[in-house]
């Protein structure tokens, strides 16, 4: 009887070293984060790189009947969108990549490829963003680090469309506001020097984010699709 007990207590400890354990990598992986609480490249989950399109009756967004060609550009950062629960779409059938993509959209986007960490706020300060959204967690999350501010001291305007330059500007500081290194000529001549975008714009082009709208403009104020800022946020984790 006392063995059986003395192994009861080893099973017991054995247990608790290993929910202990369990609970430390769950806190490292939460707290792995670079400048601004951002997850850098290396910390993402790997499965977040897996690639499901064919193509065929098994494509991920094949649901969705507005799904641009297997051969745009925009097709398989849908499809990895929709394989790693980053949207579900605008309706059930629909993810209206054309649409402009909205502040409550892009943070909610970023917020669950980093793996939806949780805010450390607790209330809220904006008075238009409600408990019952589903942009709730990604707006303190996103806001906390620095990653977006509200319009005003107590407004986030979650349903403005962004512009391309404020997508970029999102993803970059999500990514830890990395520097450019400057090992390239800058190609556009509609990114102004000081403009508060300018080093997100740049980082972008080193990575691949993007080319442009033309090889010298980048059109800034232009209003970012929810294609684009898919497509943009799939070449961040994927650079």
């Amino acid at each position: 009887m006392k063995r059986i007990m003395q192994i009861v207590v080893a099973v017991v400890v054995l247990c608790g070293l290993i929910l202990v354990s369990a609970d430390a990598a769950l806190a490292v992986a939460s707290n792995s984060a670079g400048a601004n609480g951002a997850l850098q490249n290396s910390e993402l989950p790997p499965d977040l790189f897996d690639e499901n399109c064919d193509g065929g009756p098994s494509c991920p967004g094949r649901r969705f009947v507005d799904i641009p060609k297997v051969s745009h550009w925009a097709h398989v950062p849908i499809d990895w969108a929709v394989t790693h629960h980053l949207s579900s779409g605008t309706t059930s059938t629909t993810f209206s990549p054309n649409k402009g993509c909205t502040r409550a959209a892009v943070v909610t986007f970023v917020w669950r490829a980093l793996g939806s960490p949780k805010p450390v706020s607790k209330q809220c300060p904006f008075l238009d963003v409600s408990k019952k959204t589903y942009y709730y967690q990604p707006v303190l999350w996103a806001v906390e680090n620095g990653i977006i501010a509200g319009t005003s001291s107590t407004t986030f305007s979650p349903k403005k469309v962004c512009t391309r330059a404020e997508i970029i500007t999102i993803l970059w500081r999500a990514m830890g506001s990395p520097p450019a290194s400057g090992s390239s000529a800058f190609p556009f001549r509609d990114v102004p020097t000081n403009a508060y975008y300018r080093e997100a714009v740049a980082w972008a082009v080193e990575n691949g984010l993007t080319s442009g709208t033309t090889p010298t403009t980048f059109s800034p104020k232009k209003t970012c699709t929810r294609a684009s800022a898919m497509t943009f946020l799939y070449r961040a984790v994927h650079r």
